[in-house]
């Protein structure tokens, strides 16, 4: 009897740890996961406000450097991993700012979020990287004009369902395949939307992450799935 409840104490002990394991593992993928994008968040904004200064645009420095600071406190703060849809939205407006400095009435941005969503909790920088992604994708590779929308709105009562959606060149089936198994690589310094599908899975589980519908000239929508938790 002796025995026994040694064995069944040490047995505890043994899931304690690997529990405690378990969760610090994850939170350290988390982290490692949300670095790379950080530092791309800088690197870009650096090269516009380089861009703008060659040309001698004062005014739009000015405007640069106020939402590079919002950047720099919300999206590179490592104290935390997670935030509210109202704080993300500072940094996806921040980062559209930005943008639109550069390429003007080229690019053109619609938010829709259902109110009762805005303090919800979600991985940092979900959003802005997709959006990036759209920019990249939409704009600069075609130099058309890129209309992106982001939505948020309540899947049942226990989740959010959240949708950007641009008029890009679109994809084939294969193409899609390929990015959300990881096989395609982003261009450049980009962010690939398989990192972003891993960071939701680590932090919820298997049966959420992000989806990708589109259709060759016919654009794109990122569908993103997580639990709906306030902060």
């Amino acid at each position: 009897c002796r025995d026994f409840i040694v064995m069944a104490q040490k047995i505890n002990s043994l899931i304690t740890i690997n529990y405690k394991n378990k969760l610090v593992l994850q939170d350290t993928k988390l982290r490692a996961l949300q670095a790379q994008i950080n530092p791309h968040f800088l690197y870009n904004v650096l090269d516009t406000i380089n861009w703008c200064g060659k040309m001698g645009k004062s005014v739009e420095i000015s405007i640069l450097i106020e939402n590079l600071s919002v950047l720099l406190r919300g999206a590179i703060n490592t104290q935390t991993i997670y935030h509210t849809i109202r704080q993300e939205l500072v940094l996806v407006h921040s980062y559209i700012a930005i943008q639109t400095v550069r390429y003007g009435e080229k690019l053109q941005f619609y938010c829709d979020v259902e109110p009762d969503l805005l303090d919800c909790k979600i991985p940092k920088l979900l959003f802005q990287p997709i959006i990036e992604n759209s920019i990249r994708y939409g704009l600069e590779s075609t130099g058309k004009t890129c209309s992106i929308t982001l939505s948020v709105q309540p899947e049942g009562e226990s989740e959010l369902i959240a949708m950007i959606c641009d008029n890009g060149p679109g994809m084939v089936p294969d193409k899609i395949k390929k990015i959300l198994t990881g096989k395609l690589k982003p261009q450049g310094n980009g962010i690939g939307l398989k990192n972003i599908d891993n960071r939701i899975k680590i932090a919820y589980g298997e049966s959420y992450g992000l989806d990708i519908n589109s259709e060759p000239d016919n654009g794109t929508s990122v569908l993103i799935k997580i639990p709906r938790k306030p902060l």
